[in-house]
């Protein structure tokens, strides 16, 4: 399995109505909350189908209901785990707190401020990496099992980690500045350019997600049960299992 930034962005396109789609998606980030919960479930359900024989399908607001559904659960288990980094960032602003509190009133003073901006602003990206590092396992697996807890088998983060963890994490930091450098671009345009390219690279950041988990089971990893209602009107057998249904 090839790691590919290029697949992950151009497997956007390779949907007929692919321009409305990546509209609808970009609408989709100015609705609080419930939008990039929607975003989440629409690439479940997309890597889902692809995976089993069937056609990527276009953004549909008649399934909009379903998506909000799929995306839910990982949407939650990032929070919960977004909740336990809240301290670290509190701490990573400390530097600028206490420059600011042993402050003199000299223009010479301002550059301890702009030293500890950058080092709170440093740390505050790594622990947001490494928040994503911990959490995309937990969102892979919540997502397709539409389980909250599901996401939370430390036995299968710890293998995704060390399996693919590293590729991974390179990725998606080549894929963050790459984007950060082409949102200042898009901001050019009314900030139209740049909302299009925040969609693109969540795509693709899921779909570099997707690509490791396939990277992983070829590497022996664990194969992920994938709730029916996430593979709703495949066609044929699935090659991913179903998780059953209870009760």
């Amino acid at each position: 399995m090839r790691i590919s930034l290029k697949d992950a962005v151009g497997d956007f396109f390779e949907t007929p109505e692919k321009w409305m789609t990546l509209l609808f998606l970009s609408l989709c980030q100015f609705i609080p909350l419930v939008g990039p919960v929607v975003m989440i479930g629409y690439f479940t359900r997309r890597f889902a189908l692809t995976r089993s024989g069937s056609e990527a399908p276009d953004f549909k607001f008649e399934d909009f209901g379903d998506y909000l559904q799929i995306g839910l659960w990982p949407a939650l288990a990032y929070f919960a785990m977004a909740l336990f980094a809240m301290p670290l960032i509190l701490l990573a602003e400390l530097p600028v707190l206490m420059v600011m509190i042993n402050l003199e009133p000299e223009p010479a003073s301002f550059a301890p401020i702009i030293a500890a901006m950058a080092l709170s602003y440093g740390l505050i990206i790594l622990i947001s990496l490494l928040l994503m590092f911990f959490g995309a396992p937990v969102v892979l697996r919540s997502s397709l099992m539409k389980r909250f807890q599901s996401g939370f088998s430390m036995g299968f983060v710890f293998d995704f980690i060390k399996k693919v963890g590293m590729s991974f994490f390179f990725w998606m930091v080549i894929l963050w500045v790459i984007s950060m450098v082409a949102s200042v671009a898009g901001m050019l345009v009314l900030f139209v350019g740049a909302v299009l390219v925040s969609t693109l690279a969540m795509y693709a950041g899921f779909h570099l997600l997707y690509q490791h988990y396939e990277l992983y089971l070829e590497r022996g990893g664990q194969l992920i049960e994938v709730h029916p209602e996430v593979l709703r009107n495949v066609t044929g057998r699935p090659p991913l299992p179903v998780v059953k249904q209870q009760g």
